[in-house]
């Protein structure tokens, strides 16, 4: 009977000396992924750059400038949806009757691990739309246009919780942003990660931008011309 409660009571001091490390990887975990998400994110985005010459536009509009659907779309084949993309009516919009049975497909690389709504074909990976910035709306931007600087210039962010369709042409507007990492709103840069938000880079790298970061950094890495200084990557 001692021994049994001797060795149930090692269990329970080692069981309590585990937690906090499962504890962390639980948070970390996700955290790790989400990273791969962008940066795959990312390098799809270098790839069609290479093939098309430049970034893919925010929206592909019809001939009347209706806004059709997202770039998350257009990368289709450079994260390994080919069959997903031959599918797809590129003249139609994102959620006409032919495209649904695409556009209402979950995708893994469009959500963060951390996202409540696994099961919904939303995206938690959104570029920030405005004159400045990577998205120009339907323009889209050559390497040239980033004077700022690859590594200096944010291509996506994430968005907890994003209501928006992955196939859909909406991402976050410059204009409507406080550039403050997790300040709670329902469309922002913000996440489920405690220290901060994940973002990929036009050099094709994807880091933690930490809750401290000052928002009129963000602000300048959002922007493409803005000649601002950027302090090296400590975020």
């Amino acid at each position: 009977m001692l021994l049994a409660a001797g060795a149930a009571a090692v269990l329970l001091v080692a069981g309590l000396m585990y937690w906090p490390t499962l504890r962390i990887n639980r948070e970390v975990a996700p955290r790790m992924q989400c990273l791969y998400n962008l940066q795959q994110i990312a390098l799809a985005m270098r790839q069609y750059e290479s093939v098309n010459g430049s970034f893919p536009p925010a929206y592909v509009a019809d001939q009347q400038g209706n806004p059709l659907y997202s770039w998350r779309v257009l990368l289709l084949p450079y994260l390994g949806y080919q069959d997903l993309y031959d599918r797809f009516r590129l003249n139609e919009s994102w959620n006409s009757p032919a495209n649904r049975p695409v556009s209402d497909l979950t995708l893994d690389v469009f959500q963060c691990p951390a996202q409540s709504r696994r099961q919904a074909p939303t995206t938690n990976y959104l570029m920030v739309v405005g004159p400045h910035t990577i998205a120009g709306g339907g323009v889209p931007r050559r390497l040239a246009e980033i004077v700022d600087g690859l590594a200096n210039t944010i291509l996506v962010v994430e968005s907890a919780d994003s209501d928006i369709h992955w196939a859909e042409p909406s991402d976050l507007p410059f204009d409507q942003l406080d550039f403050t990492i997790n300040h709670g709103e329902h469309r922002a840069i913000s996440s489920h990660h405690a220290e901060g938000a994940n973002a990929a880079f036009c050099d094709g790298s994807a880091r933690l931008l930490k809750n401290s970061i000052s928002p009129s950094l963000i602000r300048a890495m959002l922007t493409i011309d803005g000649a601002e200084t950027i302090p090296p990557p400590d975020f």
